[in-house]
């Protein structure tokens, strides 16, 4: 009986923890649809500089809270890497338009780092992981060539290169790693 107690007490306290954390992102959907439809809808008849800068702004937000819940979560850090690669590209990216703001890029590609580094990548199956991984790291020395700092970027670069080597070698039949191989080389 009291092992039974003590079952039915256990899982009630697990059942009230999943459904805080629904209505938690519930809460956090409705505040996104709000942004979209009236904040970042009256930001784009002002310009697109700022509605990427409202869009920056709500974003990181959004992304640094998912990251404190993430852990133990594979499929959601990788949607968390992919989130923080795309605001550091619209913060300050080399290769494409951006706002300018290679500080607060270079803090969104180390966040995307961060998370990378944490992901298995000792597995065929979790080559995307060890993808990101070097993704990371050619995006973070992207940035820090912006901001001068060659060493640092050429050493990201370095890195970057290792990883996709490796991955080209483990799945030589994919195109998209060869490419990987040959872009960073240009610029290592």
């Amino acid at each position: 009986l009291v092992a039974g107690l003590i079952g039915t007490l256990s899982q009630a306290r697990i059942a009230e923890a999943q459904r805080a954390k629904a209505e938690r992102r519930f809460n956090e959907v409705r505040q996104l649809a709000h942004f979209v439809l009236f904040d970042f809808d009256q930001a784009i008849r002002s310009g697109l500089t700022p509605a990427r800068k409202l869009l920056i702004g709500n974003a990181l937000e959004y992304l640094n809270r998912l990251a404190a819940e993430a852990a133990g979560d594979p499929a959601l850090q990788k949607d968390l890497i992919e989130g923080y690669f795309k605001v550091g590209d619209v913060q300050g990216n080399l290769y494409g338009p951006n706002v300018g703001d290679l500080k607060s890029a270079k803090v969104s590609y180390e966040s995307a780092l961060s998370l990378a580094e944490k992901l298995d990548h000792s597995s065929y199956r979790n080559a995307q992981s060890a993808r990101y991984l070097a993704l990371a790291n050619e995006r973070l020395g992207d940035v820090l060539i912006s901001t001068r700092d060659s060493a640092t970027a050429l050493d990201q670069y370095r890195k970057a290169l290792s990883g996709f080597e490796v991955l080209s070698k483990k799945q030589p039949d994919k195109l998209e790693l060869k490419l990987d191989v040959m872009n960073i080389r240009q610029k290592v």
